[in-house]
């Protein structure tokens, strides 16, 4: 797939009768439900040119120059609950991190990743460690961490009722919910102030793509999609839901781990449905909400493409190897030269 192959003219978005849409990307109107059974069916170089008229009646650069945050992981969790001593952990973490940040002082700050939540009953401990970490002064101006998802928060709810959960996160001043695509759990969290990212599923979108795929590899032509309809509605509901509250930060596309029994991480058949739902977020969605590519999953290659499409983020890379295979991330030393100012 090359840049080249992702051009569109003016004369293909009349031939899909896409004029309408592109009129409203121009004045910074949002598009509606009616919309989607055209963008579905529409090439990915048609989307990619709406993409950019997207950026361009915003005023802000196109393509975007993604970012890669840089992330290390913490053994918090684990340690609590082989019974080592508030003190002993927090050192252990202190030096650690310490170290982290002297290796990659031009990539600060620093996201930081709990092993787990834990349980309800240790959650307390774990959230007093984290805020201590985090205001620490020797750490307390280079990190970022990683909060709750909306998963890891849904099984805290089989001990406690969600509300109490949000109010002792929000007593550490741990206000952020990153990932998952429990709705109901992102709108609570939006409801008390809390920042979203949020994790869209496309697992069945890509399935349906790998397993049958209608996509051309010259045009990257695709015939209406009522799976890629479905996404486009869940991504207005989202907006409506979420967005309108004022908090929603980030949107992502992810899939299950099944999907590669049908294709290897960065070829083509996984490449086009996510580039296409990156692209289709990016239309539907505010500018104001960043579109994060998954590098890990895309590669390199697909990845350098994905700012054509919108996404103005990369994810994360891990800063060394164990946190590299405990979160099933790439290492930064593989990402760097995708980087291209994202992080200056």
């Amino acid at each position: 797939m090359k840049t080249s192959d992702l051009s569109a003219s003016e004369q293909e978005i009349e031939r899909l009768r896409l004029e309408e849409v592109l009129n409203l990307l121009r004045q910074s109107e949002e598009l509606g439900e009616e919309h989607l059974p055209k963008l579905s069916a529409a090439p990915l170089p048609v989307l990619i040119r709406l993409v950019e008229e997207h950026f361009h009646s915003t005023r802000t650069q196109y393509p975007p120059a993604p970012s890669i945050r840089p992330v290390t992981l913490l053994r918090i969790t684990s340690r609590i609950e082989r019974g080592d001593s508030q003190n002993e952990i927090f050192k252990q973490l202190q030096s650690h991190l310490l170290t982290r940040l002297s290796e990659n002082r031009e990539l600060l700050p620093l996201s930081i990743a709990c092993d787990s939540w834990g349980s309800w009953e240790n959650l307390p401990r774990v959230l007093e460690l984290v805020q201590e970490l985090l205001t620490h002064e020797s750490l307390s101006k280079s990190l970022r961490l990683i909060g709750p998802s909306s998963a890891e928060l849904q099984m805290l709810t089989e001990e406690a009722p969600l509300e109490t959960i949000l109010t002792l996160f929000d007593k550490f001043a741990i206000r952020s919910i990153d990932g998952g695509s429990q709705i109901e759990i992102h709108e609570a969290g939006a409801l008390k102030k809390f920042s979203i990212t949020y994790g869209q599923d496309i697992s069945d979108l890509i399935e349906s793509t790998t397993a049958h795929s209608t996509v051309s590899h010259r045009t990257f032509r695709a015939h209406a999609n009522p799976l890629e309809e479905r996404l486009g509605l869940e991504i207005l509901v989202l907006q409506r839901r979420v967005g309108g509250l004022g908090k929603l930060q980030v949107w992502f596309p992810w899939f299950r781990s099944a999907v590669s029994r049908y294709t290897k991480f960065g070829d083509q058949a996984l490449g086009v449905p996510v580039l296409r739902a990156i692209a289709l977020a990016r239309i539907l969605l505010p500018p104001e909400v960043h579109i994060r590519a998954p590098i890990t999953a895309l590669g390199r290659h697909l990845g350098e493409l994905s700012p054509l499409c919108g996404a103005s983020e990369f994810g994360y890379a891990a800063v060394d190897r164990e946190t590299a295979t405990a979160l099933g991330v790439t290492l930064m030393s593989d990402v760097r030269p995708l980087l291209k100012g994202g992080n200056e």
